[in-house]
């Protein structure tokens, strides 16, 4: 998960509109503004590929059942982080290895 955020930071994907992220929460413009905070994103899930893009982040900046957030493409910006569930029914659909 720190490996995600860090090659994020590195390849200069916060400053990049296209990736539609910002730093802190300051740098939003407005409560409409749907990019994603960094500081308060935990990365779970990036590419295998690269050039793949695929980005999924939890938003710690709620307490109690944090949002799930995947980023997509196809999307205009600034709307390309898409909430798609909580993070208890992530973790419900995990089935332990046996």
């Amino acid at each position: 998960m720190r490996s995600v955020a860090r090659q994020v930071d590195v390849a200069g994907w916060i400053a990049d509109a296209a990736f539609c992220m910002v730093r802190t929460v300051d740098d939003l413009n407005g409560s409409d503004d749907t990019r994603l905070v960094f500081d308060d994103a935990l990365f779970i899930g990036g590419s295998v590929m690269p050039g793949d893009d695929v980005l999924v982040a939890i938003d710690l900046n709620e307490d109690g059942d944090p949002p799930v957030f995947v980023f997509l493409w196809d999307n205009p910006i600034p709307s390309r982080w898409v909430h798609v569930g909580r993070l208890s029914r992530l973790l419900s659909g995990i089935q332990p290895e046996s």
